[in-house]
């Protein structure tokens, strides 16, 4: 599972949790206050902070008028994932930052290796879509995955198995299954490790998922989205903006030269483009993602 070691730490979470997509990986984090760009020293720091291959420094500068931020990182360091997985071993990396105690907020994240990089695959490797746009027409020609799951664990599964043994496996084939078919088990997969990775942080947080805010260029696919919101059993929101990284340094920078005066500025700028509400029987959710862990299971084991 995902572990914080702040979990018993005395925090205010600020909102409910939320995704964003990039090239091949997802990450997740409990939303807190967003904190502006101010040189600020932090009150303590601990050593080694290398986290996903960044060196901090022992010093930093930290961003935050208002907040106090507590973080705890669930991806593992890059250069140690290879020996410390290797060895069997749950690899987490974290970085404790205090600032100005006023509020406090907890965040909470986990990486998935492979999701958007899985359509790629299907356009450059199998060449079944000649654009990664198409996965979307050609999986609805399915009305479901046809019994078949795909787990993308081309180079080990991320959170929260951290499993550098597994390899991807397509499993339930029958004569009856096309490429409509693992088409749309490809994109049900992203889904079912977003449930998997949500339901780790529910339980290190104790916060009950009500809403998911999306983000990045998968959410485009809106038969994606439509499984993600039946797959949680809660709605999916999509904003206006969906590239949310590129915009918060954006707002750092609006915010650092007084181009917004404060948060509630940057709060008021927020708009949702579309929601999605889950239409899935509870019976047939919980079915599907009892077969999704049973494909997981399958993938362990093949790296001796």
């Amino acid at each position: 599972p995902l572990r914080s070691p702040l979990r018993n730490s005395p925090v205010k979470v600020k909102g409910p949790m939320t995704t964003s997509s990039g090239p091949g990986l997802i990450f997740f984090s409990l939303t807190f206050e967003l904190c502006t760009l101010r040189k600020l020293e932090a009150r303590s720091f601990p050593q080694n902070n290398e986290v996903t291959g960044l060196q901090l420094s022992k010093k930093p500068t930290i961003v935050s008028p208002k907040v106090s931020i507590r973080t705890s990182f669930i991806s593992p360091s890059l250069s140690s994932l290879n020996s410390e997985m290797l060895n069997g071993k749950p690899t987490t990396s974290k970085s404790v930052v205090a600032v100005n105690f006023i509020e406090s907020a907890d965040a909470t994240s986990g990486s998935i290796a492979i999701t958007g990089a899985l359509v790629q695959w299907l356009r450059d490797n199998l060449g079944i879509i000649r654009a990664s746009s198409e996965v979307e027409e050609l999986a609805l020609e399915a009305e479901d995955n046809g019994g078949i799951y795909f787990v993308p664990a081309f180079s080990g599964l991320f959170a929260p198995y951290w499993r550098s043994d597994a390899r991807g496996v397509i499993v339930g084939l029958t004569g009856y299954i096309t490429k409509a078919h693992i088409a749309r088990a490809a994109l049900e997969a992203t889904g079912y490790q977003t449930r998997e990775v949500l339901e780790a942080m529910a339980r290190d947080s104790g916060v009950k998922l009500k809403t998911l805010k999306v983000d990045g260029g998968m959410v485009h696919n809106e038969l994606l989205m439509q499984f993600q919101a039946d797959v949680l059993g809660v709605s999916v929101v999509r904003p206006k903006v969906v590239e949310t990284t590129a915009l918060g340094a954006a707002y750092a920078a609006g915010l650092a030269v007084g181009f917004w005066n404060d948060l509630e500025d940057l709060s008021s700028n927020w708009r949702i483009d579309k929601t999605w509400q889950p239409h899935m029987t509870e019976g047939r959710r919980e079915q599907l993602y009892a077969g999704w862990l049973k494909a997981v299971e399958r993938s362990f084991g093949w790296v001796d």
